[in-house]
């Protein structure tokens, strides 16, 4: 199956950084919630702009809030997750009682 274009495009850190950052607002809080630096969250965030050219959020000094385009992406990025989890509970029920591999 050939891979859409688009996925090389994203990185899907940056989606991640980016939802928290949606969630909570505030830079300072997003990085601790992410458990890195500030500087670590304005660079995702930046990134994620940059490969989508748009701006997501609109800045202030009470905070980060998405715009309409932020807003939008964040709804895709939701059924990301959501699509996610489902992969999680298809291969519980497909794998019911098999043994899984250790890591190493």
């Amino acid at each position: 199956m050939a891979q859409p274009v688009c996925i090389n495009l994203l990185d899907w850190e940056d989606l991640r950084y980016f939802t928290v950052l949606a969630r909570h607002r505030q830079i300072d809080v997003a990085a601790r919630a992410l458990g890195v630096l500030r500087r670590e969250v304005l660079r995702r965030v930046a990134h994620l702009e940059h490969a989508l050219q748009a701006r997501l959020f609109v800045r202030s000094a009470r905070g980060w809030r998405l715009n309409a385009t932020g807003a939008a992406v964040l709804g895709e990025v939701a059924q990301m997750e959501m699509a996610a989890c489902a992969i999680f509970q298809q291969v519980a029920r497909t794998n019911a009682g098999a043994k899984v591999p250790r890591r190493r």
